[in-house]
């Protein structure tokens, strides 16, 4: 595959809604600011009407999309207008908008329901308030399960965008999160609302400009979900992930210099540990992201890349991730799950 730059990051997290804060938390001792289980605040810049249709998803979506634009500098004119994407994924969608809408229906009936609130259950609906204001005419699709980046980069190779939006929205709801605390085996995770955006190209005009690049991905299935895992089908799904890390570390010119887990309950967590050391035994390993930035549902792979390509662009490893201060980072793999029960590992190098 062709070298995919990361040019900008737009994020709402718990650790900040800006790249640099984020930064500036991670090199600070971890004290009582973080909060999690609730919505975080932030400055959407949709005007208008717009702004007053919008549910949360989606200006939070406009909002990490506005802010990877303007971190990446880059400059658009009418002309690319149909060479920019936008290819967005979210664990569960706009939630709390459709249970707001199942409430309208079972209370009245279904003419008396709030025509916008209707509207903002449609899968894509936060795409057109990226799109519309801002022009973009090019590729665009809204996944649920899985994440964005990989199907962002196939389109990307097959030259059907210069430029993409590949972003992951997961909306603070109540019922969302009271459902995992009840029925997910988290451990000492939190829920956290999150979003983030990349704005990627595989353009090499813009690798002065980046962050890093990925240079490999890899896909499998496990077929059980990180926090159902017990143990009882180890030797396969042990063989699947070390089977995932192997064949993208094979895309790394030089050695692993770090491995971000994608992490779960305790005996997942346990093996897939086992499975890094088994594959790249001099790598060192960064596994408490979401205990740090909380479980980010659909959007904990996203997170993951960040931090990494933080950790890249800095020559740094903040000190609330390993114990070690500024050093030389080339390559990192970062590990991430989802809800269709996919686990994607990603080369990332400098660039």
């Amino acid at each position: 595959m062709k070298n995919t730059y990361l040019l900008g990051i737009g994020c709402v997290s718990s650790y900040g809604n800006s790249v640099e804060k984020i930064w500036e938390k991670l090199n600070s001792k971890k004290d009582e600011w973080i909060k999690y289980g609730i919505p975080y605040e932030f400055q959407c810049e949709l005007k208008g009407s717009l702004k007053r249709r919008a549910d949360r998803d989606s200006l939070i979506g406009v909002y990490v999309t506005q802010e990877s634009f303007k971190d990446a500098g880059v400059t658009l004119d009418e002309t690319m207008e149909y060479q920019v994407g936008t290819i967005f994924s979210s664990g569960h969608g706009p939630a709390e908008t459709n249970l707001k809408f199942a409430d309208q229906v079972s209370d009245y009936i279904p003419e008396c329901c709030s025509p916008f609130t209707f509207s903002n259950t449609v899968t894509n609906a936060l795409l057109g308030y990226i799109c519309i204001p801002s022009k973009y005419k090019g590729v665009s699709t809204m996944l649920y399960g899985c994440n964005s980046i990989p199907f962002s980069i196939d389109l990307l190779e097959e030259g059907k965008a210069d430029l993409i939006f590949a972003g992951a929205v997961e909306a603070y709801c109540d019922e969302l999160i009271e459902s995992y605390q009840k029925y997910s085996n988290l451990g000492n995770k939190m829920i956290a609302e999150g979003a983030v955006t990349f704005l990627l190209s595989n353009n090499p005009a813009y690798k002065q400009q980046s962050y890093c690049f990925i240079k490999g991905c890899m896909e499998i299935n496990l077929g059980i979900s990180v926090y159902d895992y017990k143990g009882d089908k180890e030797d396969d799904v042990k063989k699947r992930v070390l089977h995932n890390i192997v064949k993208v570390s094979e895309y790394a010119a030089e050695d692993i210099d770090l491995v971000f887990t994608a992490g779960g309950n305790q005996d997942f967590e346990t093996l897939e540990n086992e499975a890094v050391k088994e594959a790249i035994s001099k790598a060192e390993i960064v596994e408490n992201i979401k205990e740090l930035f909380g479980e980010t549902m659909g959007c904990s792979i996203h997170v993951n890349i960040m931090v990494a390509a933080l950790c890249i662009k800095n020559n740094l490893i903040p000190e609330q991730l390993l114990p070690v201060k500024e050093r030389k980072i080339n390559n990192i793999i970062v590990n991430g799950y989802d809800n269709l029960g996919n686990y994607v590992s990603f080369l990332i190098s400098r660039s």
